[in-house]
């Protein structure tokens, strides 16, 4: 792509950790949920967090505002812009190009493959979505092991 790379902390992580935590104490739970119930769990601390009931290291709306204008930012039409990110900030700029609810988000969080390319495409009339969760890099057969998720 011929630029220097730069670190942007807007697209760092949502804070699942803690917000896992609040949402247990919250709720009187005493254990971490397993994958098993990682569906209802993230849609739980979706919600919640979005109602401002748990916190974490932020608040849903500084996270939600911090990756919209990353979003933002990269979306000019006819330059090119490779982002690294995590799968929380993949589903909010996903929620943004979409225009999902929240628990159309959180559900979208769950196939999200750890190293998996997402394509936007921009136009002047709008930010498409035009490529989710590929792993042509992780597909071939000696490294079907390597696809994770969560």
């Amino acid at each position: 792509m011929g630029a220097a790379p730069q670190i942007d902390l807007r697209l760092d992580e949502l804070d699942y950790f803690n917000l896992s935590r609040a949402h247990a104490e919250k709720n009187g739970a005493t254990e971490m949920h397993g994958p098993e119930d990682f569906v209802h769990h993230i849609r739980d601390i979706m919600h919640a967090w979005q109602r401002a009931e748990i916190q974490g290291n932020e608040s849903y709306a500084d996270f939600e505002a911090r990756v919209a204008e990353v979003l933002r930012l990269a979306a000019t039409p006819g330059r090119r812009v490779l982002c690294v990110t995590s799968g929380g900030v993949i589903g909010m700029m996903v929620r943004h190009l979409l225009d999902l609810d929240i628990a159309r988000m959180a559900h979208l969080l769950v196939p999200i493959r750890n190293c998996s390319i997402h394509r936007v495409m921009v136009l002047d009339q709008a930010m498409i979505l035009s490529g989710f969760n590929a792993t042509p890099h992780l597909d071939t057969p000696d490294r079907i092991h390597a696809r994770t998720e969560f």
